[in-house]
This record gives structure tokens, C-alpha cells and sequence, in this order.
């Protein structure tokens, strides 16, 4: 249909039409900016906060708590992470660290892992000596892999992570000798196993 169309109209007919469309449409003209614009002073336009609010608001699981404002001691913010500021830097070495051991870099991963292993959080200093762990066991530094180990198990942390890995750093450096003081953490079942 639309060949039929354009081929009964020539070329010339249908550029005139749509110059035609483009005339119709009104212009829109713009007026010049002024040369100088007026500018009020800020204090003016921004009225100042008050030097101290009435009440601070705390969200908790619970709600909202609104109660009297109470300064903080100078130098301290108060808040729920009070005295927590380096958590969330602390995950971000711990997640820079897997980052980097999966990447195939454990000496980036140490690094990373052992800056978080200061952590006052016990969870996230074990998570960065279990990365630790593993990149120390990649580097070829197997006594410093297993005693970190051996930290986590004596901890209780992922024991059904931690234990395997630690029995295997053991066996292959002593035997089964070696591994008998953490056996009693397997099930019978599977304790014959690492006493070949």
C-alpha cells in the first residue's frame, strides 16, 4: 500500500509537502537573558538551623522514640553504632580480601584480611581470619594456615568448614598422630577416616 502511495507521488510532491508542515509550525522565540542577574544575599534566601534541636528521634526494630535533646560528651556522636566506626570498614577489607584471593591474588587478600582481624566485632574478625587462613595456605605458608585454623576451631566458628581443612593441614604434616587431639569433634564414623 505504501509503495502504491509513494510511487504515485514524485519525490519533488512529498519534500514540498514537508516543507510545507514545517512552515505551518509556529517559531518560538526566546527573550535575551538580562546582562546582570540580581542575586539577594544567602543569609536571605536560607534561614540558619538552630543552634541545638528540641528532641532527637531514634528508630529502633520497635518504633520511633522521640525524647528530650540531650548534648553529646564532645568529641562522641551519639547513636546506635556509637563506638562502632570501623565496622563497616572492617567488611570492606573482608570483602576486598575474598575479592582478591578469588581473583587469584593472596597477598592482596592477606593484607586485606589482616587489617580486618583487628576488628572489635568478634564475627567479622573471625570471617577475616578464616580468609586470612585460606590465603595463607595458597601463599604455601601451611603452619601459619593451620594455627589459624586451629584458632577458629577452638572458637567453635564454622566447624563443619574449619575442621575439615584444619585435620588435612595436620595429617599431611604429621600424620595421624597429628590430627588425634581434634578427632573427638567427627562423628565415630568418621573418624577411622583420618586415622589411615
Amino acid at each position: 500500500m505504501w509503495r502504491r502511495l509513494l510511487s504515485a507521488f514524485p519525490m519533488a510532491a512529498l519534500l514540498g509537502l514537508a516543507a510545507a508542515i514545517a512552515l505551518a509550525q509556529p517559531t518560538v522565540t526566546r527573550d535575551p537573558s538580562p546582562d546582570h542577574a540580581v542575586r539577594a544575599p544567602l543569609n536571605q534566601l536560607v534561614t540558619p538551623a538552630p543552634a541545638q534541636p528540641d528532641a532527637t528521634v531514634q528508630r529502633d526494630d520497635s518504633g520511633t522514640l522521640v525524647s528530650p535533646y540531650q548534648p553529646a560528651p564532645p568529641g562522641l556522636a551519639m547513636g546506635r553504632n556509637q563506638g562502632r566506626a570501623s565496622i563497616p570498614l572492617d567488611m570492606e577489607n573482608i570483602n576486598q580480601g575474598w575479592d582478591h584471593l578469588n581473583a587469584g591474588q593472596p597477598a592482596d587478600a592477606l593484607a586485606h584480611f589482616e587489617k580486618a582481624q583487628r576488628s572489635k566485632e568478634q564475627g567479622l574478625a573471625a570471617e577475616a581470619t578464616l580468609g586470612s587462613a585460606y590465603a595463607l595456605w595458597r601463599l604455601g605458608r601451611e603452619t601459619q594456615a593451620a594455627e589459624s585454623f586451629k584458632t577458629l576451631v577452638d572458637a567453635g566458628f564454622r566447624l563443619p568448614e574449619t575442621l575439615p581443612n584444619l585435620l588435612f593441614l595436620l595429617h599431611k604434616r604429621g600424620g595421624p598422630k597429628a590430627v588425634e587431639p581434634y578427632l573427638q569433634l567427627l562423628p565415630e564414623e568418621d573418624r577411622a577416616r583420618w586415622r589411615k
